[in-house]
């Protein structure tokens, strides 16, 4: 016997039927997200997973982090950058989960032997508030029992509300971050001498990696590495 539950979704699946988030057909039986097309055409960033400590994203962060890898390459209207928009923007946050069951694989070898702690990028409060929910936190939370790491997405707090990053330079994106975050007090003790890799969603310039990873080095943390969903070549 059906629940009302099932019933209530062959509903909605009859009159609203699910379709890929980047070119828009129906998905089929056993797609998710993506058509099988659109899954198979993904810009994956293999290079960054044979060798986390020496490629061009390490290199934009002036090899400040020990690792750093991405799942994806991001560039404008991409399937990567409908991902994330519908990520962010629609409230689509279990596609963060999503991306840690079917990509995250290569990286099992890398990071849970050496690191001891997962945290985020923090949005604003009032930012979260707005949305609902951190695009990072369905991510970091599959990787973390994947793993068996703890994620901690208060290390860091958001005091400024910035504008948007994308469209500014190198320079104006280091200025405005200036005083952007601190170090929760609370968790001070718990992040001493400690290996800590931060989840990102893209990675442009590297400004914002830079200056979290110096605020956590200036806090006692040992090292830091870097996982972003995509990173903007």
């Amino acid at each position: 016997m059906l629940t009302l539950s099932k019933v209530f979704n062959s509903i909605c699946y009859t009159i609203f039927p699910p379709t890929c988030l980047h070119c828009e057909e129906l998905l089929r039986s056993g797609e998710e997200y993506l058509c099988f097309s659109c899954y198979a055409e993904l810009p994956l960033n293999n290079g960054s997973w044979i060798s986390p400590q020496q490629n061009n994203i390490r290199d934009r962060l002036d090899q400040e982090v020990n690792m750093a890898t991405s799942l994806f390459f991001y560039t404008s209207d991409n399937i990567v950058q409908s991902l994330i928009h519908h990520l962010k923007y629609k409230d689509l946050p279990k596609i963060g989960a999503w991306m840690v069951d079917h990509f995250v694989f290569p990286c099992d070898t890398i990071y849970p032997k050496s690191i001891d702690l997962i945290t985020s990028i923090p949005l604003h409060p009032k930012k979260q508030k707005q949305r609902g929910y951190n695009q990072l936190d369905k991510f970091c939370e599959r990787l973390s029992k994947r793993w068996d790491v703890q994620y901690d997405p208060e290390v860091l707090i958001r005091k400024k509300h910035s504008t948007s990053q994308t469209k500014k330079s190198k320079i104006e994106r280091l200025k405005s971050l200036e005083g952007v975050f601190e170090i929760n007090v609370s968790k001070r003790k718990n992040i001493q001498k400690k290996h800590i890799l931060i989840i990102d969603d893209v990675i442009t310039t590297g400004s914002t990696i830079k200056s979290v990873t110096y605020l956590l080095k200036e806090g006692g943390v040992n090292d830091v590495s870097i996982l972003s969903m995509s990173v903007v070549f």
